[in-house]
């Protein structure tokens, strides 16, 4: 139908299929046609229209399906698309522009995916990223290891009394299911690569 086959949906499924693919060793033909087919409709229908997160998902899904599908042409464009998009999206403390803790580490799960897979420059700022982000875990956390990232209040009573952050230097919007958070904490933020199998979501 028009609506699955909408970009945005398109792009999380064929990651969805690619790991059901890969870790099941799915040989079926019919599913193989379908996951092409969905493929070519997103190659040409990107969402240069709408940008943002949109846009980043769209070459992120064309990325890892070119390389699954081992066109190395089309890998090769995507690649050097995504690695422009990231950095136009992803600032110099290495945080998605959109200032939402809650995408920021939706998108690393799609991030942590394309590292396995991806070489050379794409692969060193993914890396950069990864590392930062979860140092940024372990900064936004209470002493159980919960992210405070979707409860507002709890998340300001901890910037105030564990960071002692003054609150001119951090902006807080609550919305229906995501805390909104602009952090002004300089660059020092740095801190282990791993331990991100926990965002690796199927």
């Amino acid at each position: 139908s028009d609506i699955s086959l909408r970009s945005y949906p398109t792009s999380l499924r064929l990651l969805s299929w690619i790991k059901v693919f890969t870790f099941y060793k799915v040989e079926d033909q019919q599913l193989k046609k379908s996951l092409i087919f969905q493929y070519v409709c997103l190659k040409n229908n990107i969402e240069y229209d709408l940008d943002a997160n949109h846009l980043l998902e769209n070459l992120i899904s064309l990325y890892a399906s070119s390389k699954f599908l081992n066109i190395e042409k089309d890998t090769k464009k995507y690649e050097m698309l995504l690695l422009e998009e990231i950095n136009n999206q992803f600032d110099k403390n290495n945080l998605h522009y959109e200032r939402s803790f809650a995408y920021h580490f939706s998108i690393i799960s799609r991030l942590y995916l394309i590292y396995f897979i991806s070489e050379d420059l794409l692969k060193k700022r993914i890396r950069k990223i990864l590392g930062s982000s979860y140092s940024i875990l372990e900064q936004f956390s209470n002493k159980e290891g919960v992210y405070l990232f979707h409860d507002e209040e709890l998340l300001c009573i901890f910037i105030k009394t564990v960071l002692k952050t003054s609150k001119k230097d951090f902006i807080c919007s609550g919305g229906p299911s995501v805390t909104r958070i602009i952090p002004l904490i300089g660059t020092s933020l740095k801190g282990p690569l791993m331990k991100m199998f926990f965002f690796f979501n199927f």
